[in-house]
């Protein structure tokens, strides 16, 4: 997940202040949205971004850390008292006590549907959609392969989904570029999934919420930090 964020958001010179990644934890019914106009503390490497994302989840969580009656071992504690003691050094050693992290937020009762329908509704006009897929089309221009009208410019969203197995984690990134041509307006949508690929019902709900059209990258399967990076540079170019 570090590296994911770390591509979708960081270039050369700085990070992509128009670029909000959601990191949506299907098993936990969490989403981590990362927005890099407002993100401050964040760095490149993977370890700093992990740290922060395990930080924003905690600090979350800490109303749902009910006091014990109990210590890890299963030791029944002598009274109530040594009991609220022990949870709150507990508390105090967990990353999420130094607060929220700036540009970092947690969503609960999040999934990858009600995150497409959120985005349709903000997008307040047609979602374009490319699903990557090995088996698709070779992709050219994600614009010319959306079809859609013409404008003077536009704003491009795209979101992209990793899905693992069991205990999946959902990906999503996106990318408001402004485009210096005539190309579509309106939001900008890529989805894929990682080396376990996505299951039919996945798949399936992505193309009836809006159409998506299969595309590939290339003929190697590639990691989906590194997909993020040439489909940031479709973007930008």
């Amino acid at each position: 997940m570090g590296r994911v964020v770390s591509n979708a958001l960081y270039f050369s010179e700085g990070i992509r202040k128009n670029v909000r990644v959601w990191l949506i934890l299907q098993s936990a019914g969490k989403s981590i949205e990362v927005d890099g106009a407002r993100v401050t503390t964040l760095k490149p490497d993977e370890k700093t971004i992990a740290l922060q994302l395990q930080q924003a989840l905690q600090n979350a969580s800490i109303p749902e850390l009910l006091p014990t009656s109990r210590t890890a071992n299963n030791r029944l504690l002598k009274s109530e008292r040594n009991a609220r003691l022990h949870h709150e050094k507990w508390l105090r050693r967990q990353p999420g006590q130094r607060g929220a992290v700036p540009g970092i937020k947690i969503h609960d009762n999040d999934s990858l549907d009600d995150r497409l329908k959120a985005l349709r509704h903000e997008s307040g006009g047609p979602l374009k959609m490319l699903l990557l897929s090995e088996d698709g089309d070779k992709l050219i221009n994600p614009f010319i392969r959306c079809n859609t009208a013409s404008v003077p410019s536009s704003d491009s969203e795209s979101i992209i989904k990793k899905n693992g197995a069991k205990n999946s984690v959902n990906m999503s990134v996106e990318n408001k570029s402004k485009e210096k041509r005539n190309e579509a307006n309106g939001e900008f949508v890529v989805v894929l999934g990682d080396s376990y690929g996505m299951t039919v019902e996945e798949i399936s709900s992505v193309k009836q919420q809006v159409g998506a059209t299969a595309v590939t990258l290339g003929r190697l399967p590639l990691l989906a930090s590194q997909c993020i990076v040439l489909i940031n540079h479709h973007l930008d170019n």
